[in-house]
Formats: structure tokens, C-alpha cells, sequence
């Protein structure tokens, strides 16, 4: 009986851990978001992430070019990037995106969702096949929807 009481606690302990949370494609569609990116006390870099059916754009504030990705969520670490998912509705953690112009995969673990608040905080991990990767939150505040 000890056994089964403890593997009860540690399974509601590593749900309760867990840093992730699932959402569906839904709750971005139509949405747009801005990234503060803090690099000293006199500089910040700010970034807007709007999101359509299909399609994921990042844009410098300052900068009216943006990065266009395609991208779709998934409850699995992706291995590879899946085209046959992106504009069809889905749900998960992970938000993988991809740049076809740099033909090149990035995922972010969804750590937070608040549509109240309108804050989303996605975790970038660490790429070493990346120059220039870090791993990093990614704290998103919505400004539209």
C-alpha cells in the first residue's frame, strides 16, 4: 500500500512540475503579441509575434520587415518538422515553427497561457547547431484579440 501511496504523489508531484501546457492552434490564430527583450537598463529590444492560420511573423518594432515562419503545436518533441500539419488545427506544447527561405526547424516549449492576462511564455531551447543559441524565456504580451 506505502508503494502505490507514494508512486500517487510522485506522479501529481511531476504533472505539477511539469513546465509546459497545452494549447490549441485556435487560442493564436488572429492574435498579435509583443516580445521586450531587456539588454540593459538603457536598451530593449521589442518584437511583435502575430500569428494567422498558417503562418507565424516576427517583426522588429523598429523595422517594418519581418521573419515569416510556418508552424504548427505538437505534444511531441518534434524530430522533424511536419508541413502536413501547419494550417490544420492542433493542440499541444510545443509550438514548432520553420523558415523556409533558411530551411531550418526551431521549437519552443509553451511553459505558460493566459488569455485573461494575455500573456504566453515560451521556452526557447539551447541549439548548438545554431550560432548565436541560447536557452531562454520568451515573455509574449498581447496586443491584439
Amino acid at each position: 500500500m506505502k508503494k502505490a501511496v507514494t508512486f500517487f504523489y510522485a506522479i501529481i508531484l511531476a504533472t505539477l512540475c511539469s513546465a509546459q501546457q497545452y494549447i490549441s492552434s485556435s487560442s493564436l490564430v488572429g492574435t498579435k503579441w509583443l516580445h521586450v527583450n531587456q539588454v540593459s537598463e538603457k536598451k530593449a529590444f521589442k518584437f511583435y509575434y502575430t500569428f494567422t492560420r498558417r503562418n507565424m511573423t516576427t517583426q522588429n518594432v523598429e523595422d517594418p520587415r519581418g521573419i515569416r515562419y510556418t508552424y504548427y503545436l505538437t505534444d511531441k518533441i518534434p524530430q522533424s518538422y511536419d508541413k502536413s500539419k501547419v494550417g490544420k488545427p492542433s493542440k499541444g506544447c510545443y509550438l514548432v515553427e520553420y523558415n523556409e527561405i533558411a530551411e531550418e526547424m526551431t521549437y519552443h516549449t509553451i511553459k505558460s497561457f493566459n488569455r485573461k492576462t494575455g500573456r504566453l511564455i515560451l521556452y526557447r531551447n539551447y541549439d548548438p547547431k545554431r550560432i548565436g543559441s541560447s536557452a531562454c524565456d520568451i515573455v509574449l504580451t498581447r496586443v491584439k484579440k
